[in-house]
């Protein structure tokens, strides 16, 4: 009797029980990797809580002065705000606008906006931050020297009368530098004069003060001689400044004008009244007691030239540390 070939199970896969068992150990591997899965991302996550500290310190300084390098001007610098510009960086030729502010509350975020757009958290929590520390206005910029920084001919006006000058009788200007220059060094002065007798102008300037003109710093002077052969019709006399005087621009100084050594008028000095003209301060003082007690003017001048130097920003001023 012939037997039929046993069919053996072993040979072609494997038992139910040997499958249980894979499947259990199997089980236990995977448990084991996702725990290792959730350690390697708790890690991460501290890795980049580390980097937002990193940030909220020293970081963060080094992030907002990297983007300054390449500013191009300076809107805004307040402890707890900075706005500023910089070049083109999305293709429509126009310059770009980074802000930076926080609250000024100890652990509020630093939020940074770009063109106006709702301001995003750039650090989450701050202790203590301070932009007017971080940078300061380093314009680019051009000196041009003996440049006329102002003038002003009351006598052409048709509108002029006249101020006397002694020792006691002392007449002031006021000029402000513009704004928009970085500074100017004021070199010469010069007023118009008409000689009355024989004697010596003296032209001091000072910077304005809060009181008359001569309240403020003494920060010049000179002296003009006249003698019978001089101005004897209105003519400019001038003096070289000295030392030379240095404002900022948007400063102002007093151009004082007496005469020495003589209490009656050794000049006559052209003034307009009343009138708006340069310099554009419009401001002019008198006094009658040597400065003791002064009467103020307003939109009125006298002749006068002021030259120098004068240092202007030029396109592209930037911002550093």
């Amino acid at each position: 009797m012939s037997r039929r070939p046993e069919n053996n199970a072993r040979a072609g896969g494997f038992s139910l029980i040997e499958v249980i068992l894979a499947m259990a150990i199997v089980s236990i591997l995977l448990v084991g990797m996702g725990a290792a899965l959730t350690l390697s991302a708790g890690a991460a996550d501290l890795g980049k809580e580390g980097n937002a500290r990193s940030v909220t310190g020293g970081r963060a300084i080094e992030l907002v002065r990297s983007e300054l390098t390449t500013a191009t001007g300076l809107i805004e610098r307040k402890p707890a705000s900075l706005i500023f510009t910089v070049p083109d960086r999305d293709g429509d030729a126009e310059e770009e606008k980074i802000g930076y502010t926080w609250s000024g509350v100890s652990g509020d975020p630093v939020m940074r906006s770009f063109n106006g757009a709702t301001p995003r958290v750039f650090v989450d929590s701050a202790a203590n931050i301070e932009f007017s520390h971080l940078v300061q206005l380093a314009p680019k910029a051009e000196t041009r020297t003996l440049q006329v920084l102002a003038n002003y001919n009351a006598n052409a006006s048709g509108r002029a009368s006249t101020v006397d000058v002694s020792t006691d009788a002392i007449m002031a200007q006021l000029w402000t530098a513009p704004v928009s220059v970085v500074s100017v060094q004021i070199n010469e002065v010069s007023v118009a004069l008409l000689r009355k007798r024989n004697g010596t102008v003296r032209v001091r300037l000072f910077l304005a003060g809060p009181g008359g003109p001569t309240s403020g710093t003494l920060a010049g002077a000179g002296e003009i001689s006249v003698r019978p052969n001089t101005f004897a019709t209105v003519a400019f006399g001038t003096i070289a400044v000295s030392p030379p005087v240095d404002l900022s621009g948007g400063a102002s100084i007093w151009v004082v004008v007496d005469a020495l050594s003589s209490t009656q008028p050794v000049v006559a000095i052209p003034v307009e009244t009343n009138q708006p003209g340069q310099p554009s301060s419009g401001f002019l003082a008198t006094s009658l007691d040597a400065g003791a007690n002064w009467t103020f003017a307003v939109h009125s001048d006298t002749s006068l030239q002021l030259r120098g130097n004068v240092t202007r920003r030029l396109p592209g001023a930037r911002v550093t540390e």
